[in-house]
């Protein structure tokens, strides 16, 4: 009989996860991680249209705001190319695929796997929408697997608009800042687009739902532990959404140069300003994962995810995470997009050792 359960946990400040991945982890070869943890940031506390940045990281080490937003440029153009990240992000480099192309690109990745207007009418009519970020074909990739799998809206009937951001494997040094950023901008643009249907909202909260959340050795100094237990989490930089997407509508974008990036994201640089408001961390609230588990993923997949998928593809890519699962249970390149949900396979050990496959389900 396969198991199943609700997880309910409290959803964490950026700081207060950092150091329960630091403190309460579990460790594989290359990182400190924990499973089925959220992030939250109350909105209400940010001034209308405005977007925001931590002015540190979970290392101690300031953000850059110039790498966000020449990153914000590069998911505008919807390019699968890295030619205008990459001098800013050398990592996106070594993420490409025989082809020289990405999936990462969050803005190809939400404009190109869903008609945006036609969703922008379902939030307005049903009060809630998922926006895919993974996708049929790119969540089997090994290269480039989209850490951020799919961003939810819900439209409460008082107009306040929340969003959670589904995250299949994010890095709290390196990833999340820039993750949140971006997906500010996003629900930013959503209020754009409703507002020119004469709909204003209040954006509220913005939660991530993180399978696995991690730190990777590297970045810990085991001798200066203290700096992720003690950094400051309570100042912002701040910059205007409306003036980004100012200049985001005047680009030619199959024109645009790295050196027009450089210009932009300087251009840009010169609106922000640094806020300080730690009651932005206050927001919490409780989050439910529902977890299957069995010791044999056949049973897993007969009984849980033929249930939700008849897609061949999704069926494949359950073997398919399995067989890499078995080779290296940390393995991280676990989802597998069913129709309209997403599932994360892991292999866990429970009492006396025992091996079992457990899925877990993240729905709308």
């Amino acid at each position: 009989m396969v198991e199943t359960y609700k997880l309910i946990k409290n959803s964490n400040s950026y700081k207060k996860l950092a150091n329960k991945v630091i403190n309460e982890n579990q460790r594989s070869k290359v990182t400190r991680y924990l499973k089925h943890e959220s992030i939250s940031i109350d909105m209400s506390q940010v001034e209308d249209d405005f977007v925001i940045l931590p002015h540190y990281r979970a290392n101690g080490k300031k953000s850059s705001i110039k790498y966000a937003l020449a990153e914000t440029v590069w998911y505008a153009s919807k390019q699968l190319k890295t030619n205008l990240i990459a001098k800013f992000g050398p990592i996106w480099k070594k993420m490409e695929d025989e082809n020289g192309l990405i999936n990462s690109n969050y803005g190809h990745q939400v404009f190109m796997n869903q008609d945006f207007d036609m969703k922008i009418a379902e939030l307005i009519v049903e009060k809630k929408v998922r926006f895919f970020i993974a996708s049929d074909d790119n969540q089997s990739s090994r290269t480039d697997l989209v850490c951020n799998n799919a961003i939810d809206l819900y439209l409460d009937e008082d107009n306040t608009l929340r969003a959670r951001v589904v995250a299949r494997s994010i890095d709290l040094v390196y990833g999340y800042p820039y993750d949140m950023f971006a997906a500010q901008l996003f629900v930013r643009f959503v209020q754009k687009s409703l507002r020119s249907r004469t709909i204003e909202t209040q954006f509220t909260n913005l939660r991530f739902d993180i399978e696995d959340v991690h730190i990777y050795h590297t970045d810990i100094d085991e001798e200066k532990l203290e700096v992720f237990e003690a950094f400051d989490d309570s100042e912002f930089i701040q910059i205007s959404a409306n003036v980004i997407f100012e200049v985001l509508e005047e680009l030619e974008y199959d024109k645009l140069t790295v050196a027009d990036v450089e210009t932009i994201r300087n251009t840009l640089a010169e609106h922000v300003y640094i806020i300080e408001n730690s009651s932005i961390n206050d927001y919490s609230e409780k989050v439910e994962f529902i977890m299957y588990r069995d010791s044999h993923s056949s049973i897993l997949k007969k009984y849980v995810v033929e249930k939700m998928t008849k897609e061949k593809k999704s069926l494949d890519q359950f073997d398919r995470v399995v067989k890499f699962l078995d080779r290296n249970r940390f393995d991280r390149k676990n989802l597998v997009k069913a129709d309209d949900k997403l599932l994360y396979v892991s292999r866990v050990r429970c009492g006396f050792g025992t091996a079992k496959y457990e899925v877990t389900l993240y729905e709308l």
